[in-house]
């Protein structure tokens, strides 16, 4: 049976259950109707959700002439639910309803009908570019935006406005931090500042930046009940472009459009929750209708009609409904108008765009296909430009459907992604045709004059624009959607201000407004433009660019058919000539070999050829370009990109250089194509992984003049300084990848210089590169630094910050001098209880060889054994370190620190230096765990002869508890020595004078402090044919003074004594030792000077007169015969070498 047309039946009351055999559909409109060919419902639209049942196959009910059906249940071929048919039939007058349908009331029952009847409108969504069937799910379009509740100052609206590439998300992710970012479900939880729960919230964000997508989204979630599931059990969407077609009065009620069934339970949850209803109000700034409306002329409550405009004022002010919330939509430009519009407590919220892992997740989302994903966000995170421009979602879906489509043409391999400029006009047409309504003005027109406002920023360097400024331009700027609008406070008022979403736009909109002109009119302004630009005004280059990629011929047609814009032919000649003149200039600079701190524009030609992609004038271009080296200047990854595409049109390319230049692994396979085509490399990359090190050998390939390799951090840095170890713990480079490097390196035609920063090297490792340098592999320098050493077969070896270095460099003769260096950080774990937490043994070292050590025979890993074993300061290992590095070949210098220095290490160090013919110099340093004291062993060959110094670095005096009494301590801060080098030095015991020095100094106890300056003193006048004496004491004494005449007497060859009483001379001189020494001037043979503050107290009492010394006079007393010359030291100038002066004695 079928119901349909006209029947001969009269009016009959029917059963509410029919059983029929037919076929059809679920209407759009809610009835079952209407033909066979009814399209098929959508999931979950019969019955309002996903798991309600579809009608059965074979049966099919519709009505005609008046007639419906209401409320329909079906089950197999039954259909269930209130009928009412009313036919006119011939001979029959009869019109009836069999079955009076009865609305439910039940509030619940009624929402929760009223979720499943809009559902299905909120589950998907219509794009820019869709076709009329075609839909694209919610879920698989919406990501998370980035969104603060804080108005901004205006100095950082500027740096928004002006950052680019990554620095514009480090700003937005800097201000989610600073500015409370918020998530839509916690927009009416309670604020901070007042705790108030907010009644109105407003969502504030530029065009296309996606608030009618989170409006969407919110009403969808809420449905669902996955939000605001305990606020609200009601939620109304106001959509302002569907408000300005009302033209009668409306209640509120009847503005809901809501199913007449739905009515009766919704005005009592009108009437009686009010607070648990929310009002989203989508698209403010849209409204014609000014809000300012009286409120005598307000509507009373929601079921009293008045004008719409009435309506909803009164609803936003909270005339009716009160207790309710909004969420309200709008633009910039209109959200000021809301702060005084809206019921109190408001919350402001803003919409940023997305953050930099928002845009990737947007990629995900478009992108199913895993690879199609990578292929496409790997291409636009290397175009900066573009990438930056991708906070704005719109832009974002723009650069996702054009990727979609070169991907579908098979255009992917190319890896070719479209112009800056063809995305900036996609865009600009895109917000034209969706978001622009009710201009005042043509759109040719109005393009202009944005670009008048643009061009008068551009050159005057502004960024945000006075209203009254933006309307000498631009008619009704509020309806703009290119225009931003901002509040500033000033003073006691606010001031309107404007700008473009993004500096870049700005500069997008000056070139149109130069590349439109007419033809004369285009020539002068883009020849002021050049001419500007080439005088230093740098900021224009962006500009330039953009008129590049305008002048694109297929552009220019498309400018042409979608907003009626003629692009100026002599344009494209101009700037041709232009570009054909820079870039014959700056190919020709790098094919010489002159260092310039001017800024590289090579770089900039090639990002005009790139955005104006035209072929020929590539082809061009690129002929002149055989050498290609910037001097230290930047690559972004946007530059990469740029360079791989013009180079693909090079001839030739002979030379590159690129060290300086930023590059890291991500662009160093971008320049692939261009590394590896060239003969002769410089090369640097930055962060380089193991992972990356097969790219890294593809680029240099094999038989290479590679003149330089740097695989470490660039120097120019505007970071500035990072100590050695912070970088090489952060390095991704282990072994495994440095072995690879190596063997790649035996493969080329040369290597000059050679730089590598590792992470972590074993001991095998270190070898080849050892073998490497005896086989002279590198013709200038090497450094090579790891953070770690191990050895795989010795667990209990590792070394920290290993370094080897060779370097060549001429000498004064013009020959060249070599040689070979290693040095590393040892850390033990041996700790000794008594020395204050300082660690024992040696903590690091460094060794410098001739360049024909045969380094490759020595034994490194017995040397490293001795370096990091436990037990290093016994007699027999500090011995066995020593014969391990005498047995070095070429050994030049060491230097070391070590956790305790004593009379083994001091002793054995001496002993290594004099039966080491080709050892220059031995420096250790002792440096204590709590970093007050500090002790420095220097030993080194001076033009024939033995320089020993050994220094204290005690910043306060040393004083002893002794009987409840305090006492002064002996103390000696540095003593050197100068001996002619002999033989006879080899078989004097050196622990003495060692053993004395340290307990002098306080490293060691020392019971009897006179006995100790006896003894070392003693041991002085024991030297054969010493030359030179220093010593820094505190403070002079008689023992002292009279250590110091025998001294002089017992040693015929010294030809100078200085003492200096404390550190720098400013320790006291006592009255006791000043006696002694001018008793004995005449034996002092006039090689004595002293230097010290005059005291004229006992030594009892020098303790408290210290504390008055400053009020004393610094002076040098020279003994001479039979006077004593003395002199005022006013300044106190303190020089390192200071203590190095006898280096001058023969």
């Amino acid at each position: 049976m079928k119901y349909a047309g006209k029947t001969a039946l009269p009016c009959l009351a029917l059963p509410t259950r029919l059983l029929t055999r037919s076929f059809g559909m679920w209407s759009g409109n809610g009835t079952f109707g209407g033909s066979d060919n009814s399209p098929s419902p959508a999931p979950g639209e019969f019955g309002g959700s996903d798991n309600s049942p579809s009608p059965a196959p074979g049966v099919s009910i519709s009505s005609c002439h008046g007639s419906h059906v209401s409320v329909p249940v079906l089950s197999n071929t039954s259909v269930q639910g209130d009928v009412n048919i009313s036919y006119s039939c011939s001979g029959v007058d009869s019109s009836a309803s069999m079955v009076t349908p009865k609305p439910d009331t039940d509030p619940k029952s009624v929402i929760l009908a009223y979720k499943e009847s809009i559902l299905p409108a909120y589950r998907t969504v219509q794009e820019y570019n869709s076709l009329l069937d075609e839909h694209v799910l919610l879920q698989d379009r919406y990501t998370q935006l980035l969104m603060v509740q804080k108005h901004r100052p205006q100095r950082e609206r500027v740096e928004e406005i002006s950052s680019r590439g990554d620095a514009l998300h480090q700003v937005l992710t800097t201000r989610e931090r600073k500015y409370q970012s918020i998530s839509v479900k916690q927009f009416f939880s309670r604020m901070d500042t007042t705790g108030d729960v907010p009644r109105a919230v407003v969502l504030q964000g530029h065009p296309g930046m996606g608030k009618s997508f989170t409006a969407q989204k919110i009403m969808h979630d809420w449905v669902l009940g996955t939000l605001f599931a305990g606020t609200f059990d009601v939620a109304f969407h106001l959509e302002c472009k569907e408000l300005n077609l009302c033209r009668q009065e409306k209640s509120l009620i009847e503005l809901l459009s809501l199913e007449s069934s739905f009515q009766p339970a919704m005005k009592e949850v009108l009437t009686k929750s009010p607070q648990k209803v929310l009002f989203l109000v989508d698209g403010f700034d849209e409204l014609r209708f000014s809000l300012e409306v009286p409120r005598l002329s307000l509507p009373s409550d929601a079921f009293t009609r008045a004008p719409v405009e009435a309506t909803l004022s009164a609803l936003l002010r909270g005339h009716i409904l009160s207790k309710s919330s909004l969420l309200v939509t709008s633009r910039s430009t209109a959200s000021d108008r809301l702060n005084t519009l809206l019921k109190q407590p408001q919350r402001f919220t803003e919409i940023l765009g997305f953050s930099e892992e928002g845009v990737q997740e947007y990629f995900q989302r478009f992108f199913k296909d895993e690879k199609l994903h990578s292929w496409a966000y790997d291409s636009i995170r290397s175009n900066e430009s573009l990438f930056a421009a991708c906070f704005i979602p719109i832009i974002c879906w723009i650069v996702c459907t054009v990727l979609r489509e070169h991907f579908e043409e098979g255009r992917e391999d190319q890896m070719e992604l479209t112009t800056t400029t063809s995305i900036f006009v996609h865009f600009v047409s895109t917000l034209l045709e969706h978001h622009c309504r009710g201009l005042s003005q043509p759109v040719p027109t109005l393009l202009r004059s944005l670009g008048q406002l643009a061009e008068r920023g551009i050159l005057e360097q502004q960024v945000l624009f006075e209203k009254k400024q933006v309307e000498e331009m631009v008619s009704d700027p509020e309806s703009v959607p290119f225009l931003c609008k901002s509040l500033r406070k000033k003073t006691v008022g606010k001031k309107t201000m404007f700008s473009f979403m993004h500096l870049s736009f700005q500069e997008f909109f000056t070139a149109l407004s130069y590349a439109t002109a007419d033809e004369e009119e285009c020539r002068s302004r883009v020849e002021n433009l050049l001419q500007r630009e080439a005088n230093g005004d740098r900021h224009l280059l962006p500009v330039i660019q953009f008129l590049f990629g305008l002048s694109n011929t297929e552009l220019a047609s498309t400018l042409t058919e979608t907003l009626s814009l003629s692009i100026s032919h002599t344009m494209h000649t101009q700037l041709e000539e232009w570009l054909l003149r820079l870039n014959s200039d700056i190919s020709e600079f790098h094919k010489g070999d002159i260092f310039s701190f001017n800024r590289d524009r090579s770089v900039d030609i090639f990002s005009c050829l790139y955005e104006h992609h035209e072929e020929e004038l590539m082809r061009k271009a690129m002929a002149a370009w055989e050498i290609f080296r910037p001097q230290c200047t930047t690559l972004s990854k946007t530059d990469c990109w740029v360079l791989r595409y013009c180079f693909q049109y090079c001839p030739e390319i002979r030379c590159v250089h690129l060290t300086n230049c930023n590059i890291t692994a991500e662009k160093l396979r971008m320049l692939m194509p261009l590394i590896s085509s060239c003969n002769e490399l410089e090369l640097q990359v930055e962060d380089l992984s193991d992972n990356d090190v097969e790219d890294l050998l593809i680029c240099i390939g094999q038989g290479t003049a590679l003149s330089s390799l740097l695989l470490a951090k660039s120097s120019c840095t505007e970071e500035g300084y990072t100590p050695e170890i912070e970088r090489l713990v952060k390095s991704k480079l282990t072994d495994v990848g440095v072995r690879e490097i190596l063997a790649s390196l035996s493969k080329q035609k040369c290597v000059g210089s050679f730089k590598l920063e590792a992470l972590s090297v074993t001991l095998t490792t270190v070898e080849v590169l050892f073998d490497l340098l005896q086989r002279k592999t590198f013709d200038i320098s090497v450094s090579f630094l790891a953070a770690i050493l191990t050895d795989t077969e010795d667990a209990d070896l590792r070394v920290y910050l290993l370094k080897i270095e060779k370097n060549v460099y001429p000498d004064d003769s013009d020959d060249t001098i070599e040689c070979f260096q290693v040095s590393a950080e040892i850390v033990l774990s041996v700790q000794d209880p008594e020395s204050h937490g300082a660690q024992r043994g040696l903590k690091n070292f460094t060794l410098r060889l001739s360049p024909d050590a045969q380094i490759a025979t020595i034994d490194w890993r017995r040397f490293f054994h001795y370096c990091v074993a436990d037990n290093l300061e016994t007699d027999d290992h500090v011995g066995a370190l020593m014969s391990c590095l005498s047995s070095m070949p070429g050994l030049e210098e060491v230097r070391t620190s070590v956790g305790h220095l004593d009379e083994h290490w001091t002793t054995g160090f001496l002993q290594l230096f004099l039966t080491s013919p080709h050892l220059k110099r031995i420096s250790c340093s002792l440096k204590m765990a709590d970093s007050k004291y500090s002790q420095d062993l220097c030993v080194e060959n001076y033009k024939g002869m033995l320089r020993l110094t050994l220094k204290n670095y005690n910043r306060v005096p040393l004083f002893l508890e002794r009987e409840s009494k305090c006492r002064i301590h002996l103390s000696l801060t540095c003593a050197i020595l100068l001996v002619p080098l002999s033989p006879e030095l080899q078989h004097l015991d050196w622990t003495p004078f060692f053993s004395r020095c340290l307990a002098l100094e306080g490293f060691t106890d020392c019971p009897d402090t006179d006995e100790c300056v006896e003894a070392l003193l003693s041991f002085l006048s024991r030297v054969p044919d010493l030359r030179g004496v220093r010593l820094d004491l505190f403070p002079l004494t008689s023992t002292w003074a009279s250590g110091v005449v025998t001294l002089i007497q017992s040693q015929p060859t010294l030809s100078t004594l200085r003492l200096y009483c404390g550190e720098q001379g400013h320790g006291t001189l006592s009255e006791e030792g000043l006696h002694i020494l001018q008793q004995s001037q005449h034996l002092l043979r006039g090689i004595l000077s002293l230097t010290g503050l005059r005291c004229r107290v006992s030594a009892d009492q020098c303790l408290n007169h210290t504390e008055q010394k400053h009020d004393e006079e610094r002076v040098e007393l020279t003994f001479s015969g039979d006077s004593v010359e003395e002199r005022d030291i006013h300044i106190a100038h303190y020089d390192e070498d200071d203590a190095l002066q006898l280096c001058s004695l023969q």
